[in-house]
């Protein structure tokens, strides 16, 4: 039997936000169906039902990517919910693409998906998304992820102070983690795996100026604003 994926969407867009993409840059997106989590800001709620989209065999898949655009952004719903994504990723990779995918921060990544993406940007959900923490991986599994990917991206989606607050206690523990893995006499090589931490307030919701003095106060962390271009320039 062909291989299948429950697909909501295939289009072609600018990457909106941070990753191993420079945002602007053209991605083929591929929005797979269904998700584990009901996050208050989802902006693709369609897409999180199960039973949402159509079943494609990988053909009608590579068949609706402009071959011409190598970015792929492979996002949902949720992404690794779905057995058969370990096999495309390969496939992808085998006709040239290059492959970021985004997922909410509830699964670990398969040994298959950790080989074959080229970035992972892992979605920690905050308390306004309306998800618990015990939801969400741990510090220690972001932290053995992060030591054993080249590119790994951890996003927080930011309304209120309390957000922010969460976020920095976080991050501070994956940090932590992270150091605790190599100890005091390889403390550069720990450096050296620290994800990226991304910072993406809630347009409209959050103040972006807010957001900008309240990581200026912070030393020691590699973090960036995340603002989401795509809504920007309506695009979303």
């Amino acid at each position: 039997m062909k291989a299948r994926l429950r697909v909501f969407e295939i289009f072609q867009s600018i990457s909106g936000e941070h990753s191993i993409f420079p945002q602007g840059s053209m991605c083929n997106f591929i929005r797979l169906a269904g998700c584990n989590l009901s996050c208050r800001w989802c902006d693709s709620v369609a897409s999180t039902h199960s039973c949402s989209g159509e079943i494609m065999c990988f053909d009608q898949i590579l068949a609706q990517l402009n071959n011409e655009i190598k970015n792929v952004i492979l996002t949902g719903g949720e992404p690794l919910l779905q057995e058969q994504t370990n096999i495309l990723l390969p496939l992808l990779k085998n006709k040239g693409y290059r492959v970021s995918i985004e997922t909410n921060g509830s699964v670990y990544p398969s040994k298959e998906i950790m080989e074959s993406a080229d970035c992972l940007v892992l979605d920690h959900k905050l308390p306004s998304s309306g998800n618990g923490r015990s939801r969400m991986l741990s510090a220690a599994q972001y932290a053995d992820i992060a030591v054993s990917h080249p590119s790994v991206y951890i996003k927080f989606v930011v309304a209120d102070e309390k957000d922010f607050i969460f976020a920095m206690s976080t991050m501070s523990a994956i940090m932590y983690q992270i150091y605790s893995k190599y100890g005091e006499e390889d403390v550069e090589k720990a450096k050296a795996n620290i994800p990226i931490f991304l910072f993406s307030p809630i347009l409209g919701v959050y103040n972006v100026q807010t957001l900008f003095d309240n990581l200026v106060s912070v030393r020691g962390y590699n973090a960036l604003i995340n603002v989401q271009l795509h809504k920007l320039v309506d695009m979303a």
